[in-house]
C-alpha cells in the first residue's frame, strides 16, 4: 500500500503487495489512472496516488462530526498558546490527522500533513490513544504491525512500549521526544 515510506511503486511491487497477477493489476491501474486516482511517473514508470484521493480525502475530513464539534476548542488553544493544534482520529487500528489549526504566530509547528496516518507507537497522539484502549485491543494492534524504528529514540520493543503506556495512563499525558 502507498504510505509516507512508499509514495511510488512499480507494477511488480504493487502486484506482489496485493497478491494479484501483473496483468490484472495493470488493467486496474490503467482504470485508476484514467480516473485520476493513480498517476504514472513517466520518467521511471512507477505509480503514485493521484489528486482524486486528495479530493475524496477532503470530503471525508469535512464530513466528520468530530471536526465540527472540536474545531472551536482547538482553535482557541492554538491561538491562546501560539502552537499548532490538530485533531487526530482513531479508526481501524490507525490514527489519522483530520484537522489542523496553525495560528500566524505559532511557536510550535507540526510538519505532518492533513490526512496522514500517524505511527501509533511513535507519536504522542498515537501513544495517548493506545494508553486509553483496552489491553486486548492494544495487544492486537502491537501484534499486527511492526514497531518501525524511525530514530534512535523510537520505542521498538513491545515491553518497553507497554511500560510507556502505563506511565502515560498515570500522568494523563503523552510526549513524543524525537521518536519520529
Amino acid at each position: 500500500s502507498f504510505d509516507n515510506m512508499n509514495t511510488e511503486m512499480s507494477l511488480d511491487e504493487i502486484s506482489n503487495r496485493v497478491g494479484l497477477n501483473k496483468s490484472t493489476v495493470y488493467g486496474i491501474l490503467n482504470t485508476l489512472v484514467a480516473n485520476s486516482y493513480i498517476e504514472k511517473n513517466l520518467s521511471n514508470g512507477k505509480y503514485k496516488l493521484g489528486l482524486k484521493f486528495l479530493e475524496k480525502g477532503t470530503i471525508v475530513s469535512g464530513s466528520l462530526d468530530l471536526k465540527a464539534i472540536v474545531y472551536p476548542y482547538i482553535k482557541e488553544l492554538a491561538y491562546k498558546y501560539h502552537v499548532t493544534s490538530q485533531i487526530n482520529y482513531y479508526q481501524n487500528k490507525a490514527v489519522y490527522i483530520v484537522c489542523r489549526v496553525e495560528p500566524p504566530n505559532a511557536s510550535i509547528v507540526f510538519t505532518s500533513r492533513l490526512g496522514s496516518k500517524l505511527a501509533i507507537h511513535a507519536t504522542a497522539s498515537g501513544k495517548m490513544i493506545l494508553a486509553s484502549l483496552p489491553m486486548e485491543t492494544v495487544n492486537e494492534i502491537l501484534s499486527s504491525e511492526p514497531l518501525t524504528k524511525f530514530t534512535n529514540k523510537t520505542i521498538t520493543e513491545k515491553a518497553k512500549l507497554l511500560d510507556a503506556l502505563n506511565t502515560i495512563r498515570k500522568q494523563g499525558f503523552s510526549v513524543e521526544d524525537e521518536e519520529i
